[in-house]
């Protein structure tokens, strides 16, 4: 698996039989509160402090490796989820901001604020949200490009070490051919001495 997949997605690529086949090794804690025939629970989901646990009801998709078909998978997708929130929060009455960017994004991240938030009579409240959304957005996908660049400085490190191991080799084997020639012209010569 690439080393550019994120840890908690690589898991997420592995087909349903292969879970259901570690599942035989785990230990009984790992699944405590996972019915038989279950698809786990989803990640990331809290109230509060507090971890929030709630199950799937289907299989995870497969991770998108391809670039251009997670854009473009992202990009269908977006829309419809972003429709579905305000119809979410205009049915509630719920707060929520919604901050959404993907890893090889080279656009502005994308967001999504209900009516209510917007209404807020202290807009600084959603100001510093917007703000802390930018850092953190901007500086994972820095921080990702720059592991990505290092990777790839790397690569070439490894590259050109291989380049100089290659030619190294091609001499010593050519010093090692001469040295074998040698040694059969002196064999072979009338004035060996025994």
């Amino acid at each position: 698996m690439p080393p550019s997949v994120p840890k908690n997605l690589r898991k997420h690529r592995r087909t349903r039989n292969e879970d259901n086949e570690d599942n035989e090794d785990d230990d009984d804690n790992e699944k405590e509160d996972v019915p038989e025939g279950d698809f786990g629970y989803v990640e990331g989901l809290g109230r509060g402090s507090v971890e929030y646990k709630l199950a799937r009801t289907h299989p995870l998709p497969l991770f998108l490796s391809d670039t251009t078909k997670s854009s473009r998978r992202y990009g269908r997708a977006m829309p419809l989820l972003f429709k579905r929130l305000e119809h979410l929060c205009v049915e509630t009455g719920c707060w929520m901001y919604l901050v959404t960017a993907l890893p090889n994004g080279h656009l502005a991240f994308q967001h999504f604020t209900s009516q209510r938030l917007l209404d807020e009579p202290d807009q600084s409240l959603l100001d510093n949200l917007h703000r802390t959304a930018a850092r953190a957005v901007t500086s994972l996908q820095r921080s990702r490009r720059m592991t990505t660049q290092e990777l790839a400085a790397d690569n070439h490190d490894k590259e050109l070490e291989n380049e100089e191991l290659r030619a190294q080799k091609a001499a010593l084997e050519k010093e090692l051919k001469q040295q074998r020639e040698l040694l059969g012209r002196l064999q072979d010569s009338p004035n060996r001495s025994v």
